[in-house]
């Protein structure tokens, strides 16, 4: 047998790749859910009451466009690339701080 074929990889990958990969996930995640932000944001402004999430979309695609449901979309990124990488990030970095090798973690 080939020495690479009976190695085995016992060492997690590298710290950064937990991070990136998390704001990769952040990111990914937010792409489809912020038009639906917008609406909710434009929904919650709106001086009429009784709008539908339906009517603010169509209202929003028909003056504005699709680029309309992607406006604010970088202030949305930059929060998916900054929280939810150290959230993500961090778990396991915090998760050994406080349990060590331990695999048994209690709340109380």
């Amino acid at each position: 047998q080939k020495a690479s074929q009976t190695e085995t990889y016992s060492s997690s990958p590298p710290m950064w790749t937990k991070f990136a990969i998390a704001g990769l996930g952040g990111a990914t995640g937010w792409l489809p859910i912020h038009p639906f932000d917008v609406c909710k944001v434009r929904m919650q402004i709106n001086i009429e009451a009784g709008g539908t999430i339906i009517n603010t979309f169509k209202g929003i695609l028909h003056n504005e466009g699709i680029s309309g449901l992607y406006k604010g979309l970088s202030a949305g990124l930059t929060r998916q690339l900054t929280y939810t990488t150290l959230r993500l990030g961090l778990y396991d970095v915090i998760r050994y701080q406080v349990a060590g090798d331990s695999d048994n973690i209690t709340v109380f």
